[in-house]
């Protein structure tokens, strides 16, 4: 009998995420945010609901890349309606803890946040933001875990400050390719 050959060490993870959540953004006093770029007060987004999709590379077990695309549905401090803000991320994500069927991570990176239709005085525009976060996970079964997610957003505020907004996120998660824990 000969040796035995070394298990071959797969390199490539690619995760796959579909989430739902809570984009809350604050709409008074010095710290409203500038989305938008409202003349008027009551053309200041408020708080509203977001759905969108993350895809994640991890090319070694506890440290990857992961972007996101998301639509966020808030609406206006003193008018009725909605604003469709759409979302671009990207982030370096790293695995702290790895313990059974739970995990916990931290995440940091960049946003791109975009108002798709003008209201009243708030315009189409786009405002760049940083955001860093942690996320828990569950394994529910066999290559699929629960992500639960809150970052800290940080946009320009109205008064040329700036904004902290919270994201919660609730997501799916399935893994293709390396068979390491994931998220």
């Amino acid at each position: 009998m000969g040796a035995a050959e070394p298990p071959r060490v797969q390199w490539f993870a690619l995760d796959l995420d579909g989430q739902f959540g809570e984009l809350v953004l604050p709409s008074e006093g010095r710290t409203a945010t500038a989305i938008g770029a409202p003349t008027a007060v009551a053309d200041t987004l408020t708080s509203g609901p977001l759905l969108g999709g993350r895809i994640g590379l991890f090319p070694i077990p506890h440290a990857g890349i992961e972007s996101e695309l998301s639509l966020a549905l808030p609406g206006y401090r003193g008018r009725g309606g909605v604003a469709w803000v759409a979302s671009a991320r990207a982030h370096i994500a790293a695995r702290v803890v790895d313990d059974g069927r739970y995990g916990l991570f931290l995440v940091g990176g960049g946003d791109l946040l975009g108002v798709l239709a003008r209201r009243e005085t708030s315009k189409r525009t786009i405002a760049c933001g940083v955001h860093v976060g942690a996320a828990f996970t569950i394994e529910a079964r066999t290559d699929l875990w629960v992500r639960i997610q809150a970052l800290d957003v940080i946009l320009t505020a109205q008064d040329a400050g700036y904004a902290h907004c919270l994201e919660i996120q609730i997501g799916f998660v399935t893994r293709l390719g390396r068979r390491d824990r994931s998220w």
